[in-house]
C-alpha cells in the first residue's frame, strides 16, 4: 500500500540544528556522512561494486562463525597476522553465496527466459549504479556483514585502546527508518535532485530510470529522485520527492517492499551505540 507524507523543511532543519553538537572521531565510519551525533547515513546507495565485494567475502571466508567470531575480538590491536588466520580457519559458505546472488529474467539470444543471476553484477559498467533486484533479506545481511567489517577495519588500524577512542566504539550498519530519511533529505536539502514541481508524476507506477552516481565537487549526499527508489527499515520504499517552494512542503511517496525490482536499492546508516562494558573478571573460577 502507498502512502504519501508532507515534511516541512525548516521543522527538519531546527531539529539537525538543535543535535548540531558534533561528537569528534579521526573519520566518520566508512562511506557515511554525519546526519546526527549518533547517525551517520551513507552518501551514496549500495552500490554494485561494494555489493560485489560483499559476495566475494562470502565465497572466500565470511560465514556464520566468523560473524559470531568478530563480535567476541578484542576492539584493537589485531594483526594482518591474526586476520590471515582468520581466513585460514573460516571458509566460505557456497550456499549462502547464492543465496545472496541478486537475479533477474533474462533473454537469451535463443529468446529462451531464464530467472537468472543479475547481468548487472557481471561487468564493470555497472560498478557505479545502485544494487537492484535485490531481496530485503539480502540488504539485511550486506549490513550485517558490513558491520562486521568495519569492526575488523578499526581493530586492525588502532593498536592501542587510545588509538581505538578516536573511532566508534560500538555501532551498527544497518537499514535507515522513515524518520531517519525524512531527516536526511532535510539535513541535505541542497543535494538532493527533486522532481520538477510542475511535472505529473504517477505514483502508482514510477518510471524510474537506474543509472550510475557520479561524484561530484562539493556535494555530499546523492539521491536522485528519478533514480533507484530506496528501500527503508521494516520494508518501506521511498521514492520521489516533489517540492513545493511557495510552501516550503515536500511530497514524499511510500510504499510496502514485496519482492525485488529493478528499479530499488537502499542504503545503509551507521548507528553509534552506547559502549558495551565487559564482563568482569571471573578469575578462573
Amino acid at each position: 500500500m502507498r502512502r504519501n507524507f508532507y515534511i516541512i523543511l525548516f521543522s527538519i532543519l531546527i531539529i539537525t540544528y538543535l543535535s548540531s553538537s558534533k561528537k569528534i572521531f579521526k573519520s566518520l565510519p566508512p562511506g557515511t556522512i554525519r546526519l546526527t551525533d549518533s547517525l551517520y547515513i551513507d552518501k551514496f546507495p549500495v552500490r554494485v561494486a561494494d555489493y560485489i565485494e560483499f559476495l566475494s567475502s562470502i565465497k572466500r571466508f565470511y560465514n556464520e562463525g566468523l560473524h559470531d567470531t568478530i563480535s567476541k575480538m578484542p576492539l584493537y590491536g589485531i594483526t594482518s597476522e591474526n586476520i590471515m588466520g582468520l581466513q585460514e580457519v573460516f571458509k566460505g559458505d557456497s550456499m549462502e553465496y547464492v543465496r545472496m546472488l541478486t537475479r533477474t529474467w533474462i533473454t537469451y539470444s535463443n529468446d529462451e527466459r531464464r530467472y537468472d543471476v543479475d547481468y548487472h553484477l557481471k561487468s564493470s559498467k555497472f560498478y557505479d549504479f545502485p544494487i537492484i533486484n535485490i531481496s530485503y533479506e539480502q540488504m539485511r545481511h550486506y549490513c550485517r556483514w558490513r558491520t562486521d567489517m568495519v569492526k575488523l577495519h578499526y581493530a586492525t588500524i588502532c593498536k592501542t585502546e587510545k588509538q581505538r577512542r578516536k573511532y566508534p566504539m560500538n555501532f551498527v550498519y544497518r537499514l535507515v527508518t522513515r524518520k531517519e530519511w525524512e531527516a536526511a533529505l532535510g539535513e541535505f536539502f541542497y543535494d538532493v535532485v527533486r522532481n520538477n514541481p510542475e511535472e505529473r508524476i504517477n505514483k502508482n507506477k514510477p518510471e524510474n530510470v537506474v543509472r550510475s552516481y557520479v561524484k561530484e565537487k562539493g556535494r555530499d549526499f546523492y539521491y536522485d529522485v528519478d533514480n533507484a527508489a530506496e528501500t527503508l527499515d521494516k520494508a518501506i520504499v521511498a521514492f520521489n520527492f516533489k517540492w513545493n517552494e511557495r510552501y516550503h512542503i515536500g511530497d514524499i511517496s511510500y510504499f510496502k517492499f514485496s519482492k525485488p525490482s529493478d528499479w530499488i536499492s537502499f542504503r545503509c546508516i551507521c548507528e553509534i551505540l552506547p559502549e558495551e562494558i565487559p564482563p568482569p573478571a571471573t578469575n578462573g573460577k
